[in-house]
């Protein structure tokens, strides 16, 4: 496989043949959004003992979208032989990806690729934003990313979070639902508000528009759940999150679990655009 170094991809991360059919469909969706072509990609990983995908099934599945109409995105292939962790985190300088789609099954065994925590621990050091949809086994729908939502909060605002949310908006022209909580501590609103001018100076650069909903209620730990449960009230077809920071993570996050935990498999079946926070995450050309 041959690219220029300029060009960006979308990923279709595809460990076992069973997710091909839910990963594909929300790959194309995002590559034809993002004008970038598509690399299949199998991690030959002995921890996950499947062989359920090959070098054939991944021949197939190019030359199949790569027989389609003109605009579709080129597809080309790549297989990976190291642990998957290690092989997703450079996949921003390897394959030169901004976004990985990967799949999550709410049914699946414990120490199988598609289990909710392999893959936030594989996606852990990821430095694109990645892309997670839940597998059900049922005919798969066509995905569309008409409303898209996000949060703002006290704390210090990650940009790349505000620059997806852009993207979806620009390229399109999805509507934006950004859902915040309320604060009585004059200090964290404070620090909300910052967050908040920085986000309207860099919207209005665009002259991109959201809506906004207040939410009233649980906070802390839960804070990120409310923020599902809302944008399923409000017909959202994707949220857009960051996982918390590993240097960070206290006491509760390991005795409870991250938040991510509960939002990558949350009962709506909500995908969940993430983004790890670090200061070399890849970003689209554009």
């Amino acid at each position: 496989m041959s690219k220029e170094k300029k060009d960006q991809f979308v990923v279709a991360y595809l460990p076992c043949a069973e997710v091909v059919d839910c990963v594909m469909a929300h790959t194309v969706r995002l590559a034809e959004m993002l004008k970038k072509d598509i690399i299949l990609l199998h991690i030959a990983d002995h921890r996950y003992h499947d062989s359920s995908v090959n070098e054939g099934l991944l021949q197939r599945l190019q030359n199949e979208i790569n027989s389609r109409q003109e605009g579709t995105p080129h597809v080309s292939y790549c297989v990976l032989r190291q642990p998957t962790r290690k092989a997703i985190a450079a996949l921003g300088g390897l394959l030169n990806s901004v976004a990985v789609v990967a799949a999550v099954d709410p049914n699946a065994r414990k120490r199988t690729a598609t289990h909710y925590r392999e893959v936030l621990h594989n996606f852990s050091e990821c430095k694109t934003a990645y892309l997670t949809v839940q597998y059900d086994g049922k005919t798969v729908q066509q995905p569309h990313y008409d409303t898209v939502a996000f949060s703002v909060d006290y704390s210090k605002e990650s940009k790349e979070k505000l620059i997806w949310a852009s993207y979806f908006a620009r390229f399109n022209q999805s509507r934006l639902d950004l859902f915040h909580h309320t604060y009585s501590d004059e200090g964290l609103r404070q620090k909300w508000h910052n967050n908040m001018r920085f986000l309207n100076k860099f919207f209005d650069g665009f002259g991109i528009h959201y809506q906004a909903h207040a939410l009233h209620g649980r906070q802390g730990l839960f804070a990120e759940t409310a923020v599902v449960e809302a944008a399923h009230r409000e017909g959202c077809h994707l949220l857009i999150s960051t996982t918390t920071d590993l240097r960070n993570k206290d006491l509760l996050d390991y005795l409870l679990g991250c938040a991510e935990q509960r939002t990558i498999r949350n009962e709506y079946r909500l995908p969940i655009l993430f983004l790890n926070p670090r200061d070399d995450l890849y970003v689209l050309c554009d």
